[in-house]
């Protein structure tokens, strides 16, 4: 497996090692929801010498009928040039389960789009699946001091359990992204025709979302790092203050100034 050029890296390496106070939560809280997740930086699993970002949380889907979602993103300001590169690697510590019999129930069918929650193993377990977006633009709070919505580019991707016990080596695995996979999307629809400025990402969020009720429950997902497939420029300013300020795209549900009743609210905006 190639090495990872220092130029490269996003989080997780060369001049931009992780850093918690970097990123901060957006969760379902502000919509009503009890959804939570932080992202913990530390020794990682697979190579004590080397530090991993831990995002976690649990994700609750009882208290907005079938919705939710629990994210962290990076703080603004927030900047990265991908000019000339073609995908995202994310190198993930593998998680295990102590018996065959853990890790999911039994499914069928890998995860189609990122719209979906499908996501199975070899062995027919089923697993979690994560979501990293992109923004290109990011617009000031509206007077009630929510995020206004803009564009996402979004890519799922499935993680798994492996049997394994408590003292077995931690495996990782590589996570590759083609940014030409990254499918545009506002306030949960697919957007057409709708083009990412490579040179111009302003955000990047690492997602657990419900997929209205496909998967909720306990999530963790351990990433040695974030990378590109060639060299990048990230600038990120002082980390803001931790908020519940999610923005409606983010939260599968749409903001609306009067409540219909939980199931209408929902309905009226699934996919």
């Amino acid at each position: 497996m190639a090495a990872v050029a220092q130029t490269n890296f996003i989080f997780g390496g060369g001049n931009h090692p992780w850093d918690a106070s970097r990123f901060q939560a957006s969760d379902d809280r502000v919509r009503g929801g009890v959804s939570v997740s932080f992202l913990d930086v530390g020794p990682s699993p697979s190579d004590p010498g080397r530090t991993a970002a831990t995002f976690h949380g649990h994700l609750n889907t009882t208290a907005l009928g079938g919705a939710g979602f629990a994210s962290q993103r990076t703080a603004d300001p927030f900047s990265a040039d991908l000019t000339g590169v073609s995908g995202l690697v994310a190198e993930i510590v593998v998680p295990t389960s102590v018996a065959a019999s853990e890790g999911g129930a039994a499914c069928s069918s890998p995860p189609s789009s990122s719209s979906s929650a499908a996501c199975c193993g070899a062995d027919g377990k089923s697993g979690k699946t994560f979501t990293v977006t992109l923004k290109n633009d990011i617009l000031p709070p509206s007077p009630d001091g929510r995020e206004q919505s803009t564009v996402s580019w979004e890519y799922g991707f499935c993680v798994v359990p492996e049997q394994g016990g408590a003292t077995d080596q931690a495996k990782t695995r590589r996570v590759e992204m083609p940014l030409s996979d990254f499918k545009a999307t506002y306030r949960g629809r697919e957007v057409k025709d709708a083009t990412l400025d490579l040179a111009n990402i302003k955000r990047i969020t690492f997602m657990m979302r419900s997929f209205f009720g496909e998967q909720d429950g306990d999530f963790n997902l351990t990433m040695n790092y974030l990378a590109a497939s060639g060299p990048v420029k990230v600038a990120a300013g002082a980390a803001l203050p931790s908020s519940d300020a999610a923005s409606a795209d983010e939260a599968q549900i749409p903001v609306t100034k009067e409540r219909r009743g939980v199931l209408g609210w929902l309905y009226s905006w699934v996919r």
